[in-house]
């Protein structure tokens, strides 16, 4: 035992070292079963984007996107946990050569005030990536306006009618609104140019409630909608028909996907609404390893009051740590040490 935690030991000072190289530190306990290693300190670097020393889409050669997957896919949740994370990245050049050694050759960024998204095209599929909300700290490339832009966009938390079913959240629907006219045109173009693309849709944060809500517009054409540490988007109007398939990932306690709870409606009748996840729920544990499909809406029933008196008590009591839990590249790290153990299974083949 000792000599195997002294393995465990050393392969996660490997990582701590590495980040980008976390997928090669899992490591095997016959009795608990597969040690995922360590995540990398919670530096700013770390938790914070752009983080270029991710190593994205490193899974590429083993485990090639899915295009036609049906159903929940890991490859497809590893490579889309890394898009939504490199969309924070506002180098096109680097976006450019990234994408193009994942094979990924035509790739367009679109600018509104207070959204971006990168959409990135191969040979069999499309993917549209929305960035997250921006963070600004000293080193950073983003400006203190357009952070200051989208924490704004955030807290629009009204709802407004969506134009194709229920109510969304009013800040989210403008930030969409900016770049939905020429993305529309985008996608139409690449689609046009090979029928038979599959179109993908991701985010991270903000830019996970941006997916769902242009998947929501794009309904049918749409062969999947990945978010991490979405933010709820609308009401229970909203969700009940949304019909594109789509699946949110959750780190441990991230704050994020918990809020925000209710918003006052902006039309006629005016008055309060809870706001309801779309989605397959996903989570990824403490020791970080992914519950597939992982239900929580069997619990019973609570009252608005209750369940706000319960995020206080449970989630804002430990921001720092939930908020912690929120980084983009600890959830393309996590969905890559899982696809990687997952690939290591005797006669195993890409889920």
């Amino acid at each position: 035992m000792a000599v195997e935690n002294e393995a465990i030991a050393s392969a996660n000072s490997r990582v701590a070292d590495l980040p980008g190289v976390a997928i090669d530190a899992t490591l095997m306990n016959m009795e608990a079963g597969p040690i995922l290693a360590v995540l990398p300190a919670p530096t700013p670097e770390n938790l914070y984007p752009p983080c270029r020393h991710a190593a994205f889409f490193a899974c590429r050669e083993d485990h090639p996107f899915q295009p036609g997957a049906r159903g929940f896919s890991l490859v497809n949740a590893s490579w889309l946990a890394d898009a939504a994370l490199l969309a924070y990245d506002p180098e096109g050049d680097y976006l450019n050569e990234v994408w193009a050694q994942a094979g990924f050759r035509e790739v367009r960024v679109l600018d509104g005030r207070s959204s971006r998204v990168v959409v990135a095209a191969g040979r069999d599929a499309i993917i549209v990536a929305f960035r997250g909300t921006q963070v600004f700290w000293p080193g950073r490339p983003a400006a203190f306006g357009a952070v200051m832009a989208d924490w704004l966009t955030d807290a629009r938390t009204g709802l407004v009618a969506s134009g194709h079913g229920g109510e969304v959240h009013e800040g989210f629907k403008a930030a969409l609104d900016q770049v939905w006219q020429p993305l529309s045109a985008v996608v139409e173009q690449l689609r046009h140019e090979h029928s038979g693309r599959a179109l993908w849709v991701t985010g991270h944060s903000l830019g996970g409630a941006l997916a769902s809500l242009a998947a929501q517009r794009w309904a049918e054409q749409v062969a999947g909608v990945y978010t991490y540490g979405s933010p709820l988007v609308g009401d229970e109007g909203f969700s009940r028909g949304f019909v594109a398939p789509s699946h949110r990932f959750v780190h441990q306690a991230d704050l994020i996907t918990e809020v925000p709870l209710f918003g006052l409606r902006l039309a006629l009748p005016t008055g309060w609404a809870r706001y309801t996840h779309v989605g397959v729920r996903h989570w990824i544990d403490e020791a970080g390893h992914l519950h597939v499909g992982d239900a929580v809406a069997a619990a019973p029933s609570v009252s608005l009051a209750q369940e706000l008196t319960a995020l206080v008590r449970d989630k804002l009591t430990g921001t720092a740590l939930t908020l912690q839990h929120h980084a983009p590249l600890y959830y393309a790290l996590r969905l890559r040490q899982n696809l990687e153990l997952m690939g290591r299974g005797p006669g195993s083949k890409s889920p």
